[in-house]
C-alpha cells in the first residue's frame, strides 16, 4: 500500500532534547497558520545528528500554504537552521538530489543567469537587471 504523502511536511534541523514537547516547537514554526497536525521524529536516535521530524496535516492545501512560506524562517534566529520539504518517497528523493546537483552545475557554468528548480525541471531564465 502506498503511503499519501500529500498531507506531510518533512523538517530538518530542528533542535532535538530528551524530553521535548514536539507539538510546541513544530507550532512556533507555523508562524500565522494553525492547522492540526500530528508531529514525529522518524529514524533511529544516533548521537548528536537531530532527527527529522514528519508532520501530517488535516488537509494538502495547508501543505502548500506552508510550504509557500517556508523561506520566511531564515528570518527568525531561532530557525535559521530549520528546512522545511514536502515529503518525497525514495524514488523522488532520487530525482530531486540529481537535478540539485544539476542545477548546481548550470549556476557555476552560467553564473550570470537565474536558475531554479520548478516541477521536476531546471528553468534558466536572465537575471533581473539592478
Amino acid at each position: 500500500e502506498e503511503e499519501d504523502r500529500s498531507r506531510n511536511i518533512m523538517l530538518f534541523g530542528l533542535d532535538e532534547e530528551k524530553s521535548e514537547h514536539l507539538s510546541n516547537k513544530v507550532d512556533e514554526l507555523f508562524v500565522g497558520e494553525k492547522p492540526s497536525f500530528v508531529a514525529s521524529r522518524v529514524g533511529k536516535i544516533s548521537g548528536s545528528n537531530r532527527r527529522p521530524v514528519k508532520v501530517t496535516l488535516t488537509c494538502n492545501g495547508s501543505v502548500n500554504q506552508i510550504l509557500a512560506k517556508a523561506k520566511r524562517l531564515r528570518t527568525v534566529v531561532k530557525f535559521k537552521s530549520v528546512f522545511l520539504s514536502p515529503d518525497r518517497s525514495p524514488d523522488e528523493r532520487t530525482q530531486h538530489r540529481n537535478l540539485v546537483l544539476e542545477l548546481k552545475q548550470r549556476i557555476s557554468e552560467l553564473p550570470d543567469k537565474k536558475h531554479y528548480i520548478r516541477d521536476g525541471h531546471i528553468v534558466t531564465t536572465e537575471k533581473p537587471k539592478t
